[in-house]
Parts: structure tokens; C-alpha cells; sequence
């Protein structure tokens, strides 16, 4: 879900509880410029904090009222026709729940709704011009948001090409490290596929080589069994059998009780040659090679050297072997890794380089008018001699140097506060007051350009006084009439140009400091202008100046 960012855009009200030293707040803003003026330590800050929650800021736990479980700030803004509710609620233990028209939503939810109809400047954010590294993010902003859409993907983009180098390192020093281990797996590999092993082959060989090994002896043994049984020599078993055949068969003619013996005797017979039979076959089987054994001891030989290298048996060895390979397949997907993310490198590299290019032609096109829009908006604030300018050069061409977060253009601003001065880096030159009012104007350029409706301004006045503050006033009001606008102040020429004005003020109430916020107008604005003139003894003269003030802000105001 998406707000507009075209159209009447506005914050109507925000309704502060249980914040730090607020109690219970509603301030009810109104168009144009909204002024929060106070003494020092009031509390006013803290009502910009409090809108910053609603921006998405991290919550702070220590920020809750002492002894209150809970704080809440909600504000009410005005999108055209439409009217939404936002909230934000930190309790005690440390939770914090975001609300849109009372239903629950996420932080970043509720940040990427408001926070793009917000410009908020904090307190110090002027300190931000003198790091030259913030300096790129003014000049995209005021490139538009096409730009910005190429900063995300550059982002993306470098986000990605890190991952793959960072994958690819990985990946070329685990290679290195395993070089040695891949040769040897590949040998161990090779070793077990060429011996060719088939399960329960050790057993069978085992046997073998007993036969192998004893073959004369089982031979003569065979060949004496047969010769007991059927030899040339009689009497033989055979021999022996038939003729006990023989007279039983003649026997049991006189007695019958004697056939049954008769028959088995025959079957006996019958028997006793078929084993004689397997017997001589047995005997015509047994081969005295000594080849044969040789080979037989050979390959004993290489299963118990593969035994004692890589398993106590032949299911071991093979699933070694299994083991060996797939690691090699590894080791040679991670080969065809690397070379399939040097050629993503390669391509994010040339993405990556399209952008750079397009966002620096785009900086190049910009720049020149964004210095001459500030420039512009200095000599309004009373600056007419500064000079301002963007200085941009290219990072380094080669190494992963070349690639910085915003892309590979270094920008810096330049500027010069004095006719006839070049301008310099910030950081050499600019004072407090030159930077509040630098800082303004590029405020005031970026909130025309990216068309922020809500623009928040705390203490945008440091450092100056005077004539300067009368300018800087005099900026705010034209800025609120396109913007509303939220200023915190010190400074009765800001003040006093403000549509709404309020105070903030500490009040004890049972025993307790709390921050009260009240809208003032007639007599006791007029007070408030004077304290601002004069400190805290307003006088008859203060009074005087701040309503003469007052008036001719009112003047100013009719003539637009």
C-alpha cells in the first residue's frame, strides 16, 4: 500500500503520551509555517523525536515516561480528501507495535508510507555537509527519482557482485587446500575400480586357494577312495556288493522275509556307482596349475592390501570407493562453480559499469544546476557573495576500490562565503551559521525537487542572528507557502514569521516536571516574541519590539 505523494499533503495533529517528560500532548498543526519556540531544555526537541517514531525511527525504551508501561504517539494526516491514522506504541519490556487506521503493520510498513512525505532535520544534521561522503546523496535526490531507482539497483547490484566474490574466494581457496587430497582421492578412486570387486569374492577365493593350494593330496586321496570302491583290483566294493546281491537274491527264494533286503541291496548297488561315477569325476576335475595359483595368491594378495587401506571387508572397500567418487564430483561442481561465477562476475561487473556510467552522466547533467538553485537560495539567506559548486572526480579504474556504495563518482561541495575567495571543501571554510544556512538552502532546493510536502526544521538556526535571521524567517515563510512546514527556534525573526506558533514549556503538576505544549496568539504570543528578544525579564520595550515584530511580519505576509 502506497501514499500519494502529489496533492494536498499535510499533518493535521499529533497526539504525544507517556513520551520522556510528556504526559499527555496534542498539538494541532496547520498549514503553512508552524513554529515550536521555549527555553532551553523544554522539551521541544522531544516533540520532533516523538514525530520521528512515526517516521520509522528506532525506538528508544529509556525515551518512556518513568513508571508508565507504555508510550504512544499518533498522528493524524490529511492526504487530499482522505484522512489516516498512524501510531506508534513502545512499552516497557521493550516492544514496540506499529498502527495504520488502527491495524497493526510493521515498522518498515509504517517508515515507507510517512517517512516519503517527511524531510526531517534534526538537530546538528548541518554537521552532515562537512563528511563529503553525504554530498553525493543531496546531488541524487535532486537528480529525481529516476536516479534514485539507479542508486537501488546499483546497490542491489554491488550487494550481489560481493556475494559472488566473496563465493568464488571461498570456493578457489577450499581448491587450493584440497589439491593434494583430490589427486589422492582420484588414485584411491582409480585403484578400487580397477581391481573390479564383486561382493563375496574374498570368500570364494578363500576356498579356492585351499583347493589350489592342496590339489596333489585331494587328488591322491580321490583317486585312493576310488579304487576301494571300483578299482582294476579285485575285490572291490562294487565287486563285494554284487555278490551279496547275488545270494540274497538266491535266498530270499527260500525265504521270502529276505526279498525286502535283497531290494535295498540293489539300491545300495545303484548308489555306490553313481558316487563312484562322481568320485572320478571329481578326481578328472583336480588341476595341478601352478599358474591358476599364482594368479589366485595375486589377487589375495591385492584384497588384503585393499582391506588394510580402505575396509575390513570387500562392502567396505567398494562404499569407500562410492565415497571417493562423489567426493571427487564435488570437488568438480565447485570447479564448474568458480567458472560459472567468474562469468557472473563478469556480468554484474559490466552491469555495474552501465550504471556507473548512467548515474555519472546523470550527476555531470545536474550538478551544474543544482549548485546554481543553492547558490540561488544563499543569496537570499543573506549570502549574496558565496560561491557554491560540486566538484566530481572518478574513483580508481581497476580493483574492487573502483566500486563504492553510491557508484564510482567521488562528490565533494565546494564553497566560498567571500567575494574573490575559490571556493574550498566545507570542512576548510564554512562556519556554524554559514552551514545552517547551506544546509538550509539545500532543504529548501531538494524539498522543491523531490517534492516532500512536510518539511521539519529543528534549530535550522544555528549560528546566526540578526539581519541573517531575518532572512532565513523570510525563506521559511516563502518555503511554507508550497510546504508545510515544523520549525523548533530560538530566533524571534523565525518566530515571529510562523502561521501557528507554539510554546513549550516545563509545568510541575503532583510533584512532577512535564513538558506542556500550548498554541499562542494575540497578547501572549506577543509575550513569548518579547521573552525571545529579551530573555526571561520581558520588558515594556521588548513587548514593543516584539508586537512592532509581529506586525510587520503580518505586512509581509499580505504583500505575498
Amino acid at each position: 500500500m502506497g501514499l500519494p505523494r502529489r496533492g494536498k499533503v499535510m499533518l493535521e495533529e499529533i497526539h504525544i503520551t507517556d513520551f520522556a517528560l510528556i504526559d499527555d500532548v496534542l498539538i494541532e498543526f496547520g498549514a503553512g509555517l508552524n513554529v515550536l519556540t521555549g527555553e532551553t531544555g523544554a522539551g521541544k526537541t522531544i516533540l520532533l523525536q516523538a514525530l520521528g517514531l512515526l517516521l520509522g525511527d528506532r525506538a528508544d525504551m529509556s525515551a518512556l515516561r518513568a513508571g508508565k508501561a507504555e508510550a504512544r504517539v499518533e498522528g493524524r494526516l490529511r492526504l487530499d480528501d482522505r484522512e489516516i491514522v498512524v501510531a506508534r506504541v513502545i512499552s516497557a519490556e521493550g516492544k514496540s507495535k506499529c498502527y495504520l487506521d488502527g491495524g497493526l503493520v510493521s515498522v518498515s510498513m509504517l517508515a515507507g508510507l510517512v517517512a516519503p512525505l517527511v524531510d526531517l532535520h534534526g538537530q546538528h544534521q548541518h554537521q552532515a555537509l562537512l563528511r563529503p561522503a553525504s554530498h553525493v546523496d543531496y546531488l541524487d535526490r535532486f537528480c529525481g527519482p529516476e536516479q534514485m531507482e539507479r542508486r537501488a539497483a546499483w546497490s542491489k547490484g554491488l550487494s550481489e557482485l560481493n556475494e559472488v566474490r566473496a563465493r568464488r574466494a571461498q570456493l578457489e581457496k577450499m581448491a587450493a587446500e584440497i589439491q593434494r587430497e583430490k589427486e589422492l582421492l582420484r588414485f584411491q578412486a582409480e585403484e578400487i575400480e580397477a581391481a573390479r570387486l564383486q561382493e563375496g569374492e574374498d570368500d570364494e577365493l578363500r576356498d579356492a586357494l585351499e583347493v589350489l593350494r592342496n590339489a596333489e593330496r585331494l587328488k591322491g586321496l580321490a583317486d585312493a577312495a576310488y579304487a576301494c570302491i571300483e578299482g582294476e583290483e579285485p575285490p572291490c566294493a562294487l565287486d563285494l556288493l554284487r555278490r551279496a546281491n547275488a545270494g540274497l537274491a538266491e535266498a530270499g527264494g527260500i525265504d521270502a522275509r529276505l526279498d525286502e533286503l535283497a531290494t535295498r541291496f540293489t539300491s545300495l548297488g545303484y548308489e555306490v556307482e553313481e558316487a563312484a561315477r562322481d568320485l572320478r569325476a571329481y578326481t578328472e576335475s583336480i588341476e595341478m596349475d601352478p599358474q591358476r595359483l599364482r594368479s589366485a595368491e595375486e589377487r589375495a594378495l591385492l584384497l588384503q592390501e585393499l582391506k588394510r587401506k580402505y575396509g575390513s571387508s570387500i562392502a567396505e572397500i567398494l562404499s569407500y570407493g562410492s565415497e571417493a567418487r562423489e567426493r571427487l564430483a564435488e570437488m568438480r561442481a565447485a570447479s564448474e562453480e568458480i567458472d560459472a561465477l567468474v562469468a557472473g562476475e563478469s556480468s554484474l561487473e559490466e552491469k555495474l559499469a552501465r550504471l556507473a556510467l548512467q548515474m555519472r552522466n546523470e550527476r555531470k547533467k545536474t550538478a551544474k544546476l543544482f549548485a546554481a538553485r543553492v547558490q540561488e537560495e544563499l543569496r537570499l539567506l543573506e549570502m549574496g557573495n558565496a560561491i557554491f559548486c560540486v566538484k566530481m572526480s572518478e574513483r580508481g579504474v581497476t580493483g574492487e576500490d573502483t566500486y563504492g556504495s553510491t557508484g564510482q563518482d567521488e562528490v565533494e561541495f565546494a564553497f566560498s562565503a567571500n567575494k574573490g575567495e575559490t571556493a574550498r571543501p566545507l570542512t576548510k571554510v564554512a562556519s556554524g551559521g554559514e552551514l545552517s544556512r547551506l544546509m538550509l538552502a539545500a532543504k529548501v532546493v531538494l524539498g522543491e525537487a523531490d517534492r516532500v510536502p512536510l518539511l521539519v526544521f529543528d534549530e535550522i538556526d544555528a549560528g546566526i542572528g540578526g539581519k541573517t535571521a531575518a532572512a532565513v524567517g523570510e525563506k521559511l515563510a516563502r518555503l511554507a507557502e508550497t510546504h508545510q512546514v515544523i520549525c523548533v527556534t530560538h530566533l524571534p525573526q523565525i518566530a515571529s514569521r510562523g502561521d501557528r506558533h507554539f510554546q513549550v514549556r516545563k509545568v510541575e503538576d503532583g510533584g512532577r516536571t512535564k513538558t506542556a505544549v500550548e498554541s499562542v496568539r494575540g497578547d501572549r504570543r506577543i509575550s513569548e516574541i518579547a521573552r525571545m528578544l529579551s530573555g526571561a525579564k520581558v520588558s515594556d520595550v521588548s513587548m514593543r519590539h516584539a508586537r512592532e515584530m509581529l506586525e510587520g511580519a503580518q505586512e509581509k505576509s499580505v504583500k505575498v
